[in-house]
């Protein structure tokens, strides 16, 4: 867990520290908060060590960007639900375990990385000047209660 809190949580020291208000520091934080599927923000069986370490991020995602934002620092984080990448590309959609995890998505079908990138881009972009320490699910309804 050590490494999780550090990997997330010591850059922001280092971004936002005393002397940030000197140079005139601004700028966005984002956070990957969330693999595999529903980690940090639903539990899933079998990964509780890692959905703890994600929910952990989630947390200081959320406190980190109170702490920044008197700097004009914005933190949030991203929570993708299943990617298309070449590794699930090569699986066989046809089999029981894929069929499942694609029904588990309200939206019946998992996302496509350039879905991904447009949170990342609308969440580092001026049009989010006024959100801070929130997390973006992008999951396709996976983790609406």
């Amino acid at each position: 867990m050590a490494v999780a809190f550090g990997a997330v949580h010591g850059p922001v020291h280092v971004l936002v520290g005393p002397h940030a208000a000197e140079v005139g520091v601004g700028g966005r934080v984002l956070d990957d908060a969330d693999e595999p599927v529903g980690a940090g923000l639903v539990g899933v069986a079998g990964f509780s060590g890692y959905t703890a370490t994600k929910a952990a991020a989630i947390a200081m995602t959320k406190s980190s960007a109170l702490e920044a934002a008197s700097y004009g620092v914005r933190i949030n984080a991203v929570a993708p639900g299943l990617v298309e990448t070449p590794m699930i590309a090569s699986q066989d959609r046809d089999s029981e375990p894929m069929k499942s995890i694609i029904a588990s998505h309200p939206m019946g079908r998992i996302a496509t990385a350039g879905e991904i990138a447009d949170a990342v881009v609308w969440l580092s972009s001026d049009k989010a000047s006024f959100v801070t320490g929130v997390v973006v699910p992008v999951d396709g309804g996976y983790t609406v209660p």
